[in-house]
């Protein structure tokens, strides 16, 4: 009896903490709650006011920021280019970080298929 008693404890405790998670990703996804990083943390960030004369500072994780740097080594990159250098990230993974970068206007997407091409945005 105790045991079955524990079990269920767990399972309560359990789906507790799953309700919980999942209230709290909801108000994350609405804006009502934010979650803040500062640069020291463990999301860096990049300063553009060399690169588009903003000022604006655009907080970057290590990988996007390395995927920023391959591109401005080289000029321009490719999907699987990027894939290649940079090992244990899904494909998945990098188009979301391409994605941010477009997004944030430091690059430009270049075609619309699997040979698309991302450049720096001019300056």
């Amino acid at each position: 009896m105790f045991k079955l008693l524990k079990n269920v404890f767990k399972l309560i405790l359990l789906i507790a903490a799953a309700y919980g998670g999942f209230k709290l990703s909801r108000k994350i996804a609405s804006g009502q709650l934010t979650m803040k990083f500062n640069a020291d943390g463990p999301f860096g960030s990049l300063d553009t006011a060399n690169l588009e004369g903003d000022g604006r500072r655009i907080t970057l994780n290590s990988r996007q920021r390395e995927i920023y740097k391959h591109i401005n080594d080289k000029g321009e990159i490719e999907m699987n280019d990027l894939a290649k250098q940079i090992k244990g990230v899904t494909r998945r993974t990098l188009r979301r970080d391409l994605s941010k970068l477009v997004d944030e206007g430091l690059v430009i997407k270049q075609g619309k298929t699997k040979s698309a091409k991302y450049v720096l945005a001019d300056d």
